[in-house]
């Protein structure tokens, strides 16, 4: 009886796990540093940036990116389910890639400056890629 007593609350835990009717919302994912670059990205359409993350917490799933062509900014988020916390399931691979979708200016040659969220930080940071006068690449990773 004791252990059954003791298993309880393990039990429970393992039971809100994967749970149909979760409680998620979205936060902001930070990136890391960007370690490559995109020097020769086809001016004029729209591309594809890759951007590694880290997982903070196994509630942190579905690594999505929208840009704001606004402001330039490649925003980075999870999906993080409160159920999953300790669950031990999510975050699978560890530093999950998050794909952006942005659409290039339409100038023949020259640089933009995007803006990413930051490791560790609230802060944004800035990283110049380059336009190709003309082809160029549809995809890069930072």
């Amino acid at each position: 009886m004791r252990k059954l007593a003791l298993a309880a609350p393990f039990l429970l835990a393992l039971a809100a796990c994967g749970a149909d009717s979760k409680s998620c919302s979205t936060t902001t994912a930070p990136v890391q540093s960007p370690t490559g670059g995109c020097t020769n990205l086809a001016a004029g359409t729209t591309v594809t940036i890759q951007l590694r993350g880290n997982c903070q917490s196994c509630a942190q799933t579905s690594p999505s990116c929208t840009f704001d062509p606004v402001t330039n900014h490649l925003d980075t988020e999870y999906r993080e389910c409160t159920e999953d916390v300790g669950c031990g399931s999510g975050c699978l691979p560890t530093q999950p890639t998050f794909n952006c979708t942005v659409q290039t200016p339409p100038a023949s040659a020259g640089q933009v400056t995007l803006f990413y969220n930051s490791p560790g930080s609230t802060l944004i940071q800035p990283v110049t890629v380059g336009l190709a006068p003309s082809g160029g690449q549809t995809s890069c990773t930072l």
